[in-house]
């Protein structure tokens, strides 16, 4: 959970007094925007009653990325609810099917927003048909996205409740009239990430950085991804990437994992290559051991009137040693695929649905039980969608690398700050141990 408080900023875009239809509600948002400007990380627990089942985004999204690129705000949204009729969804989801009732509804297709889903943070109690602790709460909803974008990216606590939708362990919030309630929803996930997302922001400004909305959310997909375990790729739709932990574990690094954050630019047609600094205890007889994730996520060029195909750039990275081949010649092997595993043949739709191809963020893993290769590189190219008008300048995007050891006690930070010396990169600390200043839990004011 979020040990830190954050400052709140209640804008009102419903009407107590008169129906408010969707183009309301988006002009309200607007106006909010420009009425709280300094306000960077905005929570929206709303959604739509309908699922997003077509092959294009829905408007109330592509308003919302509209806001988020020219106000330079990131909007927190929760994946929204599935109520009825019941029973609910359990977990395993087996061959349960509800003709895609479940999936996100809008605005949470956005793929410049970060959408949350819910888990259970208590267990259903014996005889009460639910769902364990730390599963998907039978009333959350699921992704794809159109496109088969990742959605929900992460997930937080927001209540559990039974099969038929009645609350078993609800979070506890204040009423409207300042009572205190108990109940459940994705709606009281989505603030717990905005409220960690809020933190981040404000600890990368006091650190001198600037902040954009796909940095801070890819440091929170990284934070969740960090702590997740492996999951399939049909669990992806209900897990994300996993809940984020809280200030400290997400801006900082422990001894035993090096992490670094990388942010380019790159023209059309060319790659960016970083060498990459290995902690020296990761590699042994000239072979690396260890585990890579990587995060990437950057603010993608779109196109509202081009359908499915809203999202127009894409950026991949990839990762691996460069070796000698038998040529003679020094050779570059990407080796850390697609979390989950992309499938092996390159069709254009295996691509979309299992390589994150055309999605604003990617997460990519591998465990190397020894691989080798002493000398790695971080690639990264930029491709546009046929037709697509290039912009003048490079394509920016964000990435978050770490490594750690396979097992307990090796000084990966250490020697990775080490290694990070040798190569001569022009670098600067993220933010400090001393700026972060988590106060102890039950003694927040």
């Amino acid at each position: 959970m979020p040990l830190q408080p954050v400052k709140i900023v209640d804008a009102r875009v419903f009407s107590t007094i008169e129906g408010t239809v969707e183009v309301d509600l988006v002009s309200r948002i607007g106006q909010a925007l420009d009425t709280h400007p300094d306000v960077r990380v905005w929570n929206l627990s709303i959604g739509s009653v309908d699922s997003v089942t077509g092959p294009e985004f829905s408007e109330f999204a592509r308003y919302l990325d509209m806001y988020s690129h020219n106000k330079n705000v990131l909007f927190v949204i929760s994946s929204g609810n599935d109520l009825a009729p019941t029973p609910l969804r359990p977990w395993p989801p087996g061959h349960f099917s509800n003709s895609g009732r479940d999936l996100i509804c809008s605005p949470a297709d956005s793929p410049r927003g970060l959408t949350v889903g819910s888990i259970a943070h208590v267990s259903a109690a014996a005889g009460v048909q639910g769902v364990k602790r730390n599963e998907p709460t039978p009333y959350s909803r699921r992704g794809p996205a159109p496109a088969a974008l990742p959605k929900p990216e992460v997930v937080h606590h927001g209540g559990s409740t039974d099969l038929g939708g009645n609350t078993h362990g609800g979070i506890l919030s204040l009423s409207p009239q300042g009572f205190l309630s108990e109940s459940h929803g994705t709606s009281y996930a989505a603030p717990l990430v905005a409220s960690l997302s809020a933190q981040v922001w404000s600890e990368l400004v006091l650190a001198n950085r600037k902040p954009s909305p796909s940095l801070v959310k890819a440091i929170m997909v990284h934070s969740a991804a960090l702590h997740a375990p492996p999951r399939s790729a049909a669990e992806l739709h209900y897990f994300g990437f996993g809940m984020p932990q809280g200030i400290h574990e997400t801006l900082m690094c422990t001894d035993d994992m090096f992490t670094t954050f990388h942010t380019v630019y790159i023209p059309r047609g060319q790659e960016i290559h970083h060498a990459y600094p290995i902690p020296a205890c990761l590699l042994k007889n000239g072979k690396f051991c260890g585990e890579i994730i990587i995060t990437l996520c950057y603010d993608p060029l779109l196109n509202s009137a081009a359908g499915a195909e809203y999202c127009r750039s894409n950026v991949s990275v990839s990762m691996g040693p460069k070796l000698m081949g038998k040529d003679g010649k020094i050779h570059f092997k990407g080796s850390v695929p697609p979390d989950p595993k992309n499938h092996s043949d390159a069709y254009e739709s295996t691509l979309i649905e299992h390589g994150f191809k055309w999605s604003p963020l990617k997460v990519y893993r591998r465990r190397f039980l020894g691989v080798a290769g002493t000398d790695w590189e971080l690639r990264f190219d930029v491709l546009y969608r046929a037709g697509q008008e290039v912009p003048p300048l490079p394509h920016e995007a964000h990435a978050i690398v770490t490594m750690r050891a396979l097992e307990e006690g090796q000084p990966v930070y250490r020697d990775g700050v080490r290694a990070l010396q040798r190569l001569n990169h022009r670098t600067q600390p993220l933010v400090t141990q001393a700026q972060i200043q988590v106060r102890p839990q039950g003694r927040v004011p």
